[in-house]
């Protein structure tokens, strides 16, 4: 059993072992006002590569605010000519259909408050007539050594006010 107050979900990112086979449970949350942009969420995994060009590769998926598959996101990390961790990556709809561009930085944290995660992640994505459609964050853990690890955070268009 577990439970939280009501601050802690205004911005709940938590993984729970829940056996010793490494099973777990995840509680992601943000705060929806009615009438704003439109916001969700992020999940996925990545993985150390052998590459000359990029450090590693990523995957997941986009999901509305209401937990519904959206689509899927791809992409790389490494560094940049300056040693900046740097990702880029496209998110796709469900049927397949070009959706956008992500472009962002990563780095660890030893003092992150979430007491499952490594590091963190923020970025813009772009829509396809590649204009700031929004922005992401959210962190990311270590998970075993030749699997990779997990990401996992919130999306949120970009809106006139």
């Amino acid at each position: 059993t577990v439970s939280f107050t009501q601050d802690e979900l205004r911005d709940l990112h938590r993984v729970i072992p829940v056996d010793d086979a490494g099973n777990a449970v995840a509680f992601n949350t943000l705060v929806l006002m009615p009438g704003e942009c439109p916001s969700g969420f992020l999940a996925g995994q990545w993985k150390d590569v052998e590459n000359e060009r990029y450090a590693g590769l990523f995957r997941g998926q986009w999901i509305s605010e209401n937990g519904l598959h959206q689509g899927f996101l791809r992409g790389v990390y490494g560094a940049n000519a300056r040693g900046e961790s740097v990702f880029f990556g496209k998110w796709i709809s469900a049927d397949g259909t070009f959706k956008g561009l992500l472009k962002g930085r990563y780095g660890r944290d030893a003092n992150l408050t979430n007491d499952t995660a490594d590091g963190w992640f923020r970025a813009v994505w772009f829509n396809r007539r590649l204009v700031v459609g929004g922005g992401l964050h959210g962190v990311w853990s270590e998970g075993d050594e030749d699997k990779g690890g997990f990401v996992r955070g919130a999306w949120e268009a970009r809106c006139r006010r």
